[in-house]
Order: structure tokens, then C-alpha cells, then sequence
């Protein structure tokens, strides 16, 4: 399970896709985030930036 202050609150997960496949992530945070929601074991949150400043993670 992902740690919650990991990610920013949310009340509901909304369909996104990704490469053709359907997944379900929290709403209202960074694409990052969705990610590591998703497979926190295979993507890493430490060499990222970690509170959206670099606006890399934002769409």
C-alpha cells in the first residue's frame, strides 16, 4: 500500500489511459504521483522532485 503523504488527498480515483491500457489513479495530483500509485516498487520517489516545482510531473 502507498503511503498517504505520499500523495495529495483525494475522494475518488478517475479513469486514466495509459499505452492502450485503462488504469484507475487518485484525482487531483501529479502524474508522478498517479504513477507511483500505481507501482510504487518500480518507480522511485527520490530522485524526483517532490513538491511540484519543477512542473515536470503537471499536464
Amino acid at each position: 500500500m502507498i503511503d498517504s503523504d505520499l500523495l495529495d488527498p483525494y475522494e475518488r480515483l478517475i479513469p486514466i489511459e495509459i499505452l492502450g491500457r485503462r488504469v484507475e489513479v487518485p484525482e487531483n495530483n501529479r502524474l508522478l504521483r498517479c504513477f507511483q500509485f500505481l507501482s510504487l516498487q518500480t518507480i522511485s520517489y527520490g530522485d524526483f522532485c517532490w513538491n511540484g516545482d519543477c512542473t515536470n510531473c503537471q499536464i
